[in-house]
């Protein structure tokens, strides 16, 4: 947005209150709650009275990354700002939709406006309200044992303990053995030739 400070406090105001159920709320960050939500203040009023009212009268809500999602890092312990994500700093908001992750992908959030902005309606959402085509597979679905089964046996028979001793003799190799020689470019060889 072009303006800053009374302009942009001036335009959020114009939106909430003439576009009430219309427009889409965005939050990044946690949400300081302790002693009032004191911790993060913004033209005088807190990120949790500009959260709770923004957020109540948005028609969709999107919580961009794990701090808005749950809290993220800041809400560990021992969380002196009461840090919180938006569904727990302002509970019962409709439509809310969690792209989590640290740092967020911009391609989710540029999916879900897209998927809004084109049907009027948020994409299916699994149980913590992320959008199944960001966060519906995971790569362990893909997975059928078939390797995790292989590397046990070989683990069990000790060939993995080989492989992890050639693997940094290998490296050690590569940085204490100093190549004699270099092929010429010209032979059509980029290899190097050590001792």
């Amino acid at each position: 947005m072009a303006g800053a400070g009374k302009q942009a406090e001036a335009a959020l105001e114009r939106v909430v209150r003439e576009h009430t159920g219309e427009y889409i709320a965005v939050v990044e960050g946690a949400i300081p709650t302790a002693d009032g939500g004191v911790y993060c203040t913004i033209g005088g009023k807190t990120a949790l009275d500009i959260a709770t009212r923004v957020c109540s009268n948005a028609a969709v809500n999107i919580a961009v990354g794990a701090c808005a999602w749950d809290g993220g890092l800041v809400r560990s312990n021992p969380n002196p700002t009461g840090a919180l994500g938006l569904h727990e700093a302002v509970p019962g908001l409709k439509n809310l939709i969690n792209l989590g992750g640290c740092p967020h992908n911009p391609a989710n959030a540029a999916a879900v406006l897209v998927h809004y902005l084109t049907f009027h309606d948020l994409p299916a959402l699994d149980e913590y309200n992320r959008p199944l085509f960001a966060y519906g597979d995971i790569i362990h679905d893909q997975c059928d044992g078939e390797l995790t089964t292989t590397l046990a046996a070989l683990w069990r028979n000790g060939a993995m303990k080989a492989i992890a001793r050639a693997i940094a003799y290998t490296k050690w190799a590569a940085r204490v053995l100093k190549p004699r020689t270099t092929v010429p470019p010209s032979a059509g060889m980029t290899e190097r030739v050590g001792r």
